[in-house]
């Protein structure tokens, strides 16, 4: 640490005002998850970065396998000031399509308490915006995660710089809309102590980004970074920080700019909304229209959701999910004959409204 601070010719500070400077310690919540045959290392990674926490004084919150569900993420992460994941990553663009984030650019975690390390459940951008709600100012750290920092996962082939500016973008971006002002993201374990120095520095986080270790992505490598305006959070930035042979392991999204000082004075929330558990209203008046050449065109009225979330609409004909879509109209192509059809709406959350009323409608040949 100290070598650390000498290489950023940073002296220490007193603490800021605001949250700091009160009665009210700043909060970590360090959150480990299960992560088949690398759990272990993450255990381990995870218990140094709340030691360094605690060192701090700050109000640590482990969220550890095999307990780190999705349910002890909510209960500790509202308010938080940092916030460090370490587990399996999902992001985009991937082999995994098509693109959706209710399990994509989020955690993955138990899927119930005391599940083996070979189980776990995504939970993406989607439940992140409409359930979490993190302090001002807060600090994001990845590590570990596939995709988040530019790569694919092991054995994948090194991306273009496009697709890894896509895949950083992305996965920053619903950490941002709830509150943090910087994502880092780390395929490997960093040895700068980021937790001290946000505690006992004024640099910012590009600063703290670009401390350098002795060789290796465990720093800063500066062999062709780059820094680019995001396309999914307006007003951030990003700055990718490759290595030569093991690709994009390092980056750096949000308000690159700010400060640790500025960081130490962020403020929980003055009120933290409460888990979205309300299903949107069922979608009415499905109706289907026979067309040429076996097209059935389906129609229905917009659904209605509490939180204003992202409405998705998933159809079913003859019992089987064809599509999911987020316009009030689909036009299918089955097979020549009679269908049934239903729909049902799906918000940001995930919640589920209950089927519409089936319909049934003919797919005719030819035309007429």
């Amino acid at each position: 640490m100290l070598a650390a601070l000498t290489a950023l010719g940073a002296q220490p500070v007193a603490p800021a005002q605001g949250a700091a400077a009160s009665d009210e310690r700043l909060k970590a919540v360090i959150i480990a998850g299960p992560t088949g045959s690398l759990t272990s290392q993450n255990l381990t990674d995870g218990e140094k970065m709340a030691k360094a926490a605690e060192a701090q004084g700050m109000d640590v919150r482990r969220v550890f396998h095999p307990n780190a569900t999705w349910e002890r993420v909510l209960a500790n992460v509202q308010g938080a000031n940092l916030v460090v994941y370490m587990g399996h990553g999902n992001g985009w663009p991937s082999p995994y399509g098509p693109f959706q984030e209710k399990t994509k650019n989020g955690f993955g975690l138990n899927p119930y308490k005391g599940s083996k390390a070979s189980e776990h459940k995504y939970y993406g951008g989607n439940p992140i915006r409409a359930n979490i709600q993190l302090a001002a100012n807060a600090v994001v750290i990845l590590v570990h995660l596939c995709y988040s920092s530019g790569n694919a996962e092991p054995g994948m082939a090194i991306p273009k710089e496009d697709l890894g500016r896509q895949r950083v973008d992305n996965y920053a971006a619903a950490f941002l809309a709830v509150g943090a002002r910087a994502v880092f993201s780390t395929s490997y374990f960093q040895k700068f102590n980021i937790v001290g120095a946000l505690h006992t520095t004024d640099r910012s986080m590009d600063d703290l980004f670009m401390v350098p270790a002795s060789g290796g992505p465990a720093g800063f490598i500066g062999w062709r970074n780059r820094r680019f305006a995001s396309e999914r959070t307006p007003g951030a930035s990003n700055h990718l920080d490759p290595h030569s042979s093991r690709g994009y392991v390092r980056a750096l999204s949000g308000d690159l700019s700010m400060t640790a000082n500025e960081w130490r004075a962020g403020a929980a929330p003055a009120s933290v909304s409460p888990p979205d558990t309300a299903s949107p209203s069922v979608p009415q008046g499905l109706t289907g229209v026979s067309q040429p050449y076996r097209h059935v065109a389906l129609s229905w009225g917009p659904s209605m959701d509490d939180r204003d979330g992202i409405i998705r609409y998933r159809i079913v004909r003859d019992g089987v999910r064809i599509a999911t879509v987020t316009t009030t109209g689909y036009v299918d192509r089955p097979a020549a004959g009679w269908h049934s059809y239903k729909v049902r709406a799906v918000d940001a959350a995930g919640n589920r409204s209950a089927f519409s009323t089936v319909i049934k409608a003919q797919a005719r040949k030819g035309s007429f």
